[in-house]
């Protein structure tokens, strides 16, 4: 009977969930992008470790640390491209990232023979620490998710820090084993181990993953049609709308969802309902839509450096505030200042 090498399942199910993640139009372009190149690197290596593994191909070994080594940022710029407007990240985030990548590579091709397992434990355990911290941020952080799909992104996020915490141990292990004792015997058992828990993991993933986006597009179908404001819904905003405008709390660089609420004495889900339902935005882009409108005022008004406006007006970020100026006004700042100095 055929049977198929355990890292090769690994592949199988890698192959499936990116082509799930690539169907789901409703992701951002970013998260697509990143989460399809960390899915497609899992699955390369994978690939990789049941040839060397089940066939003795040894050249791969070369190969392989090279490619582990983009799995734990993609993840972490997939998560990333959610909490931009735009759907990506910065440029010089994705810079950065990309000179931590490099570092990884050039530790892995200095000669010493444990260095390319150093390079890979160090960089997953960097980024493990990075996705584990989202677990504390407020949902209105995802300003490209719909509303009441938090719940299920964090499911993702704590399948895919368990792969990464698996991953980890894995190859902290080997690397143990390879300064220490370098016995091919304990490699090949720690490989099969550690694989068949990771085969678990990335189950998980592909039933919970696909879970998640197609609740996400149900969220969005269902909340165009229904999510008329009723009595309530209409007062809460009210009471919002005015406290926004009069006390400019936008202005604060700091605003969230739960101070706001505070502010205006009222709970925050019934606060974050009542903006959901009378404005069709979430929390973030309805603060940022009184930025805006601060923002252009200023621009029309004074002869402020667009960055002093930008500041002033709430932003920290110089890319989300032109992505939503843009958004809100079709122009960038400089022209939309240029535009009204001439009327």
């Amino acid at each position: 009977m055929t049977s198929i090498p355990l890292p090769w399942v690994i592949t199988i199910f890698a192959v499936a969930l990116l082509m799930a993640i690539i169907s789901q139009s409703r992701l951002p372009n970013g998260s697509r992008v990143f989460f399809c190149v960390a899915l497609a690197t899992v699955a390369a290596v994978s690939a990789f470790v049941g040839l060397r593994l089940e066939y003795g191909y040894g050249s791969l070994i070369a190969i392989q640390p090279h490619l582990a080594v983009l799995i734990p940022p993609g993840f972490w710029l997939g998560y990333r491209s959610m909490m931009v407007p735009g759907g990506w990240p910065g440029r010089k985030e994705v810079i950065g990232n990309g000179i931590i990548v490099a570092l990884a590579q050039i530790v892995i091709i200095s000669p010493v023979h444990w260095s390319a397992d150093a390079g890979v434990v160090v960089i997953t355990g960097y980024y493990l620490l990075r996705i584990v911290s989202l677990f504390r941020s407020n949902p209105d952080v995802y300003v490209t998710l719909p509303p009441n799909g938090f719940r299920l992104l964090f499911i993702s996020q704590v399948a895919c820090t368990a792969f990464l915490t698996i991953s980890l141990v894995t190859d902290a292990a080997i690397l143990l084993t390879t300064v220490f004792t370098s016995d091919f015997l304990i490699l090949h058992l720690l490989s099969g181990a550690t694989g068949l828990m990771v085969v678990v993991v990335l189950i998980a993933i592909l039933i919970a993953i696909p879970l998640f986006l197609r609740r996400m597009s149900d969220i969005a179908e269902r909340t165009a049609p229904r999510t008329s404001p009723d009595e309530n819904d209409m007062e809460v905003f009210s009471q919002v709308d005015s406290l926004m405008a009069e006390s400019e709390l936008f202005r604060d660089q700091n605003l969230t969802l739960a101070r706001l609420a505070r502010r205006s004495g009222l709970p925050a889900r019934a606060v974050s309902a009542a903006i959901n339902r009378c404005t069709g935005n979430n929390f973030s882009r309805y603060v940022n839509e009184f930025r805006i409108r601060y923002s252009g005022f200023q621009l029309a008004n004074s002869d402020l450096p667009i960055t002093e406006i930008m500041l002033d007006a709430g932003f920290v970020s110089k890319s989300t505030f032109n992505t939503e100026f843009r958004r809100i006004t079709g122009k960038t700042p400089s022209e939309y200042r240029n535009d009204m100095s001439k009327m």
